[in-house]
């Protein structure tokens, strides 16, 4: 009796008690398998597990196995702690910052070091020095700015740059959203109640 599998990501033993170490099974009897999933790269992964055996019949027996990889790193909400995929600030008065925030969650087992956070729109801002860590099971809450000048809404990406072994995670990516209304607004409002007024 023996067992094996094909792939890196997958390894596959015999859970075996002390009492039955050779794997030996008599009628009606069973054993465990136990399959070790490690993935290296975040997609979908496959392989089949083949379990020789002298039984004579449907030997060897084949169970195809799926697992896949995802990143150890997730936005979530600083206050409720739910996965986050986008962000979209209050509006503001243009010229004046409005922050918000979001954390960075390690959901893995290894430390993960942030080399760059990066946005492609000088709206979107970071105080937060890079590089950084983030332990296993820890997380690091990193705070935003949106500020712009003009009335006007912007949209940019956010950007994680980060070291994990786990290929195609990096960068770890938010879409961002921020509007900046001018002075006006409050222009024509300040008229409108006016001449009700009158």
């Amino acid at each position: 009796t023996g067992i094996s599998n094909s792939s890196s990501h997958y390894a596959a033993v015999f859970d075996l008690p002390p009492s039955n170490p050779g794997a030996t099974l008599v009628a009606g009897d069973s054993i465990k398998v136990r399959v070790t999933f490690t993935p290296t790269a975040a997609s979908v992964l496959t392989d089949t597990v083949i379990i020789t055996h002298s039984s004579g019949t449907q030997s060897p027996l084949k169970v195809p196995v799926t697992g896949t990889g995802a990143s150890p790193l997730r936005f979530t909400n600083p206050r409720t702690g739910a996965v986050l995929t986008s962000l979209a600030f209050t509006d503001v008065l243009s010229g004046t910052a409005r922050m918000d925030s979001v954390t960075i969650k390690n959901d893995g087992s290894a430390a993960v070091t942030v080399s760059a956070i990066n946005f492609g729109h000088a709206s979107f801002t970071t105080p937060l020095a890079t590089p950084f860590t983030i332990s296993g099971k820890d997380s690091q809450k990193v705070m935003l700015q949106f500020l712009n000048t003009s009335a006007t809404r912007d949209r940019a990406t956010m950007s994680v740059v980060h070291n994990s072994a786990l290929t195609g995670t990096s960068p770890l990516t938010l879409p961002l959203t921020g509007r900046s209304y001018g002075h006006l607004r409050f222009a024509l409002v300040e008229m409108r109640l006016q001449q009700r007024r009158v």
